[in-house]
């Protein structure tokens, strides 16, 4: 979702969007979670207080679904430079990243570190935020990687 929010009072909030409850419509089997980018941003970090409870609560609605899916959350991918759109590197690598380990640990849902697997590769971001096709690839091969083992 572009300019999606995890946190329910950012200024995008995906709680909000179709796509969250076609989601738990769906009834999956597998929910991957990566949110937290657009969180930085100074006019939602305002409610960073309220990240982890957000997030524990977007496991939950999700875990007890009736398919009971296995749940990986994922760290953001590396802002270079100064970022754009108000989306504030330093916020996310120092601030939303130990979050999201922390609730990881907390709920006992395995993670995956995109922004690691991501980190030194400024030439898939050609906005500074957004991978292009190749960093796209990268991203979708390292989170098939965590799913499968191999």
């Amino acid at each position: 979702m572009n300019g999606a929010t995890l946190l329910k009072h950012g200024d995008g909030p995906y709680w909000k969007t179709g796509a969250f409850q076609e989601a738990q419509d769906y009834n999956p089997d597998v929910v991957i979670i990566m949110l937290g980018t657009n969180d930085s941003k100074p006019q939602n970090w305002q409610y960073r207080l309220e990240f982890m409870s957000d997030l524990k609560a977007l496991i939950y609605k999700f875990k007890y679904l009736p398919s009971e899916p296995k749940i990986w959350l994922c760290t953001p991918c590396p802002v270079y430079g100064n970022g754009q759109w108000g989306i504030t590197p330093k916020v996310v690598e120092d601030q939303i990243i130990p979050i999201i380990q922390q609730t990881a640990e907390d709920c006992d849902v395995p993670l995956i570190d995109i922004f690691s697997a991501m980190n030194h590769h400024a030439q898939w971001f050609p906005d500074l935020v957004h991978p292009n096709a190749e960093g796209a690839e990268f991203m979708a091969r390292t989170i098939a990687s965590a799913l499968t083992g191999i």
